[in-house]
């Protein structure tokens, strides 16, 4: 697989310097050389985040035994991008999600999905689980994320709310920063 992605990305490199003018391709060449670097980093990146993602998802899969066990789940599901397996942690009545209120699969979907174009890469990661009331959970997170377009890494720590049902399903969940 690393092989492929490294071919393709040389490939792509080349189809488009065939294109160029001799000029544009020695004053592009410094760019384009750490602009495959950057690609080829992003790619080894991904890849141990997709094996990872793998092996917990796996776990998760089992099944949870307790809220705290669920939320985790929730937030490694998040990390892996896949939105029927995100959606599956919500319970059928769902009240809030962040700024939205009585969201639905699809309203839910297309919110992910415009999250996911804007950012190249997205992780949560779980820091604590404190509960303040009979299925009312605080949670604290740090988040990070890349936007497309940069080579930035962003990370923020949030401190979101999570309240579920007697099912441990999401009925809510928000930031409360």
């Amino acid at each position: 697989m690393k092989s492929k992605n490294i071919l393709y990305i040389t490939t792509l490199f080349f189809v488009i310097s065939a294109f160029n003018s001799p000029a544009e391709n020695t004053k592009n060449q410094i760019n384009s050389d750490s602009k495959t670097e950057y690609l080829k980093a992003e790619i080894k990146l991904l890849e141990k985040e997709k094996i990872n993602l793998k092996n917990q998802k796996k776990i998760s899969e089992a099944g949870h035994n307790n809220p705290y066990d669920m939320i985790e789940d929730f937030l490694i599901a998040e990390n892996s991008r896949d939105f029927d397996y995100i959606f599956g942690f919500f319970s059928s009545y769902i009240r809030r999600y962040y700024g939205h209120t009585r969201p639905t699969y699809y309203s839910l979907r297309n919110l992910y999905q415009k999250a996911w174009k804007v950012n190249s890469y997205s992780k949560n990661t779980l820091l604590d689980i404190d509960e303040i009331n009979n299925n009312v959970f605080l949670v604290k997170i740090q988040y990070k994320w890349r936007k497309y377009n940069s080579t930035k890494l962003n990370s923020k720590r949030d401190l979101l709310k999570f309240v579920l049902d007697e099912d441990d399903r999401i009925i809510e969940v928000y930031s409360i920063n």
